[in-house]
């Protein structure tokens, strides 16, 4: 049986002004309880039972429950006070039936896949797993150190770094008996990640798809564009006249440091690149690659091994649904200094200028390195930055019009950027 506790006690006080007195899982989002789109996703994984935690305004949770949610096997359990996050599972996990479930927030939202937890517990012989989501700037959440293969090492405390992984709030626990001797009111965080770390195996498993977490006001009002189906309706009426030009190299397939791609066997999609992108197609009219290949320039390769490639390329993203309407090359050494090597804009011109319908001002280009992003401002698309701890430094300074660390992020980014602009 796959037992899942929801942790829905919290008192929402960053929140309080924009709640209109209800708990924070029933924040108002596009039109909807927070808790329904999160329920919504949890009935994908399995979920036999639903086990929820409840502490502030528990009536409205599980009166909101039993109007819109009675079909699912759900019990209460209502903390007699405030326990803390570790107090609040330990007393709800007296409920399952069985040694190991899993735990939830109920004010954040990641859509992964739950069995990836329990296979990375099994393989590491861990008693907690947790997901974990790359972020920039993660001085909010705090972030941890772990081995090659996941086993977490120490957790750290808030700083103010660029780039890295963070507890996204779902765990994996495979013995209920880790909170034995734990006292009545405790922190999860704390008494459990930080202090038996290394006692329990602590593990996580690393996914790359969208995460929100509703906790301050700014993420608030993010959750509200990027739940709205009428925002995303807007945008696929829209669609026809927008373009998603894309890089190549760290964009669409594996960046060969110091190299380049000379054949099918060097040419490898990034992981989860076709998933990502077959789910947004439906968003553009048209998707075309934008790449610099000099190393035809500098006779390491031929147009032909380079068509190859290409055609290889498009014929796998057809086979997930995604049609690349034409790729752009510009074959030239930087020496040369053709109109069409990037930063000059002479390739997205061509794209611009072959297919009439497009409008700039709703498209957008992804690029991983400066030279992009300037190609994408002389063209007058807007700039999309893919970075990674080795490129976010130079690619923030350029001042991108937005920045993603996977294309997961890529409608929810467009659709706020389009609010504001």
């Amino acid at each position: 049986m796959r037992e899942l506790i929801i942790l829905a006690g919290g008192f929402g006080t960053r929140l309080k002004h924009l709640l209109n007195e209800d708990p924070k899982p029933l924040a108002g989002v596009a039109g909807k309880p927070f808790l329904h789109y999160l329920l919504q996703y949890l009935q994908t994984q399995s979920i036999d039972r639903y086990i929820f935690s409840l502490n502030y305004q528990a009536e409205k949770i599980i009166e909101y429950i039993n109007q819109e949610f009675a079909h699912l096997n759900s019990i209460f359990v209502v903390e007699p006070y405030a326990l803390g996050t570790g107090g609040a599972i330990a007393y709800a996990s007296q409920h399952c039936t069985t040694q190991n479930f899993y735990v939830v927030n109920a004010d954040s939202y990641f859509e992964i896949d739950f069995s990836e937890l329990e296979k990375k517990s099994k393989l590491l012989n861990s008693k907690l797993v947790l997901a974990s989501k790359q972020v920039l700037h993660p001085h909010r959440y705090g972030t941890f150190s772990s081995t090659e293969e996941g086993l977490i090492t120490a957790f750290k405390e808030k700083q103010a770094i660029t780039h890295g992984w963070i507890n996204a709030g779902i765990y994996y626990i495979s013995d209920k008996n880790i909170f034995d001797n734990c006292p009545e009111v405790f922190s999860f965080e704390k008494q459990i990640l930080e202090q038996k770390t290394e006692e329990l195996k602590i593990a996580h498993c690393e996914f790359d798809s969208f995460f929100i977490d509703i906790g301050i006001p700014e993420d608030f009002h993010s959750a509200n564009q990027i739940f709205s189906e009428q925002k995303k309706e807007e945008l696929i009426q829209t669609s026809r006249n927008r373009c998603l030009m894309l890089d190549r190299d760290g964009v669409i397939n594996v960046l060969r440091k110091s190299d380049y791609v000379k054949s099918l066997s060097e040419f490898e999609f990034k992981k989860n690149l076709l998933i990502h992108l077959a789910k947004i197609q439906a968003y553009f009219g048209r998707i075309v690659v934008v790449t610099n290949q000099q190393g035809i320039g500098k006779a390491v390769m031929t147009e032909a091994q380079l068509d190859n490639i290409h055609e290889y390329m498009v014929d796998q993203m057809r086979t997930y649904g995604i049609t690349v309407d034409k790729v752009y090359y510009c074959p030239h050494l930087a020496s040369e200094n053709c109109n069409c090597r990037k930063p000059k804009p002479g390739m997205l011109d061509a794209a611009l200028k072959e297919f009439t319908e497009i409008d700039p001002k709703k498209s957008y280009f992804v690029g991983d390195s400066v030279s992009d992003v300037e190609a994408a401002k002389r063209a007058g698309v807007w700039s999309v930055a893919m970075v990674n701890p080795e490129n976010q430094k130079q690619l923030e300074e350029c001042v991108p019009n937005l920045v993603i660390l996977s294309f997961d992020e890529l409608i929810p980014k467009i659709l706020e950027f389009e609010e504001e602009n």
